[in-house]
């Protein structure tokens, strides 16, 4: 059973998910209001080939709304931020975020390293040389002068070009 979370709603939201080949999905939207949690069972190291169905039903002051989206899971999945960053020797290392298909999946990740000036944000632009995309969960340390900075990693899934996820930063 695989877990996913799809957009914030508000609690009073009914809400009626199925795939394409009328498999029924069942969806709660959280205490919160956060977010909606949606349990799959099935193989997910798969290509999807069924579309999903997504519809929210509003009823407030004796009327009814009905809003629909019909789209992939692989359009909208933004991974996570990534996990266990640290240093290791002369190297910086991380994990795959902490609800990505592990140890392997079929939806592999890439991954946009950089450092930024400390006590900047990692949305700053990079210091000096330039930003990478690389596909290995670890990066040289920078060492050619002793100048403190923060390291950013953030993962995408490498091949639907879907948003980025958040930043994972260390301080160096």
């Amino acid at each position: 059973m695989h877990t996913h979370t799809l957009i914030a709603l508000q609690s009073n939201i009914t809400l009626n998910l199925q795939s394409s080949n009328s498999t029924a999905i069942a969806c709660e939207v959280e205490a919160d209001g956060s977010g909606v949690r949606c349990n799959e069972r099935g193989c997910m190291k798969q290509e999807e080939t069924h579309f999903i169905d997504f519809s929210v039903y509003i009823y407030s002051n004796a009327r009814l709304e009905k809003y629909s989206r019909v789209f992939f899971l692989r359009d909208i999945v933004i991974p996570g931020r990534v996990t266990n960053l640290r240093v290791e020797g002369e190297r910086f290392l991380w994990e795959e975020p902490e609800f990505w298909e592990k140890p392997c999946s079929f939806y592999q990740l890439q991954f946009e390293v950089k450092r930024v000036q400390q006590g900047a944000s990692c949305q700053a632009p990079a210091l000096k040389e330039k930003t990478e995309i690389m596909g290995d969960k670890s990066f040289p340390i920078y060492k050619k002068k002793p100048k403190k900075y923060v390291f950013c990693v953030r993962a995408q899934d490498r091949y639907t070009g879907a948003p980025w996820g958040e930043y994972s930063e260390l301080a160096v």
